[in-house]
Formats: structure tokens, sequence, C-alpha cells
């Protein structure tokens, strides 16, 4: 574990980080000093997805992987079919990349993936599942350290594994309650609507309280739906409430 000074201390700054990137920057900084060099974090409202292999329209997600990552695989498909993310979503277990008995369930399809990221250097390193950080939690964090062998990783993990869940720890914790809002970013309506369903407004009442009329209020659930990745009102609602995107 990091001593518990430096984890308190740690803490703090994040605390007082005021907006998303300064919060990223400073967890990537404190994750590169156990020997982490990217990350990839990723975080879904539910573990019950309509396709498990198109797994991105579901996920907020932000990464600092190489822009090889991402120009491969694409912003809009980034993580579908992904192997480890699917083991993610299913099981707290550590999974650590360059491990074969890890990969015995993958198709060959997600094990031509794998072959894709080895060859971008992305072969050594651990998924870490959300479920280790909050019960109901579902997503993960992928922690690249390709500059350590495979055979060095044991060791290595062995010295900097427990400081390195530590801050993902708070990582995730501090994205979940602040900062997942930022990525969201529905506009004042869209929130103000949101708020309303929330309360138990229908459409057109929330027109009167509003003031608008109540096609504009259907325009702005429709907005608040497309971001939140939902396909109901009640959907959106829970996915806003669970990241704190609203406080009715």
């Amino acid at each position: 574990m990091m001593p518990k000074r430096s984890l308190i201390a740690f803490a703090e700054e994040l605390r007082a980080a005021r907006d998303l990137e300064t919060y990223w920057a400073r967890s990537n900084a404190e994750l590169a000093k156990y020997g982490v060099e990217s990350i990839f974090y990723a975080a879904l409202p539910s573990r019950y997805l309509p396709n498990p292999n198109r797994i991105t329209p579901s996920l907020f997600w932000k990464t600092n992987h190489p822009r090889e990552f991402l120009e491969t695989f694409g912003a809009e498909t980034v993580l579908d079919g992904e192997f480890t993310v699917q083991q993610a979503v299913a099981s707290p277990q550590l999974f650590f990349w360059h491990d074969p008995a890890q990969w015995k369930d993958a198709t060959p399809l997600q094990l031509k993936r794998a072959a894709t990221e080895i060859e971008m250097g992305l072969h050594v390193g651990a998924t870490i599942s959300a479920m280790r950080f909050g019960r109901g939690n579902v997503g993960g964090i992928g922690v690249s350290t390709r500059s350590i062998k495979d055979v060095a990783f044991e060791k290595f993990w062995g010295t900097n594994g427990e400081p390195i869940l530590d801050i993902c720890s708070l990582l995730d914790v501090g994205m979940r309650q602040r900062h997942l809002s930022e990525m969201i970013a529905l506009s004042p309506r869209e929130k103000d609507c949101m708020t309303y369903l929330a309360l138990g407004l229908r459409p057109g009442q929330i027109a009167d309280r509003l003031g608008i009329g109540i096609k504009s209020v259907d325009k702005y659930i429709a907005g608040a739906k497309k971001k939140l990745r939902a396909t109901t009102r009640d959907q959106a609602v829970a996915i806003a409430l669970l990241f704190n995107v609203i406080q009715p």
C-alpha cells in the first residue's frame, strides 16, 4: 500500500482539483511514480449490455494511451469486443495482459486484437475492475507498464501493485462522484429536464415549470438521453443520478 500519510496527502490534492483535466493529470502523474506509463479509464452505467461486442457506445471513457491506439481502433469503437473489458465487467479479478492463462476463453477476433495491441507496445500491464472499488461499480482501468519486461512483471507488481490499486481506487471514486458529469456535459436546460423527470414530473408539467413548449422539453430530453447513452427516459434519469449529473 502507499504509506498512509502519502495516500491521505494525495487524496487531498485530488479533492482540491477543480476540474476534470487537473484531476486526470494529477492521477496520471501519481501513477507514473509507480511505473504506469498510460491508462484507459472506463465507466459503464450497467453490466447488462445489449451487445457485449458493441460496448463503446455505452462507455464513458478517457485515456492517455498512445495516439496510435485510438487511430487504430477508432474513438467510436475503441473497446468493442475487447476481452479484458468484458472480464472487468464480469469479475473483480485482476487481469494481467501478458498472462496466456487469462486469455484461454478469448475468441480468435479478440486474440487478433490483442496481437495488434502487442505491436503497439501495450502488452504488459493490467486491467483493474471497478468492482474492486465499490459495490455496483461497473467499468475498469487499464494500466500500461510497457517498459517492464514480461519476466520482470511479477516482481514489479509485488512492489508497486498495492500503491497502483490505491491510486486507481481514488481515481475511480473521484471520477464517479465529481468528474464524470463533466464528461457527459448536459446543457443547463437538459439538466433541468432530467431533474424534473427524476422528481416525477411529466413533460407537460416540466414545460409549465420552465415556461417553454412541450416540444422543446422533448428536444432537451432527447439530447440528454443521447449524451447519457440511454434508450429510455427512465434509464437516462437513472444514469444521471448514478453519475451525479443531477442532484434533485
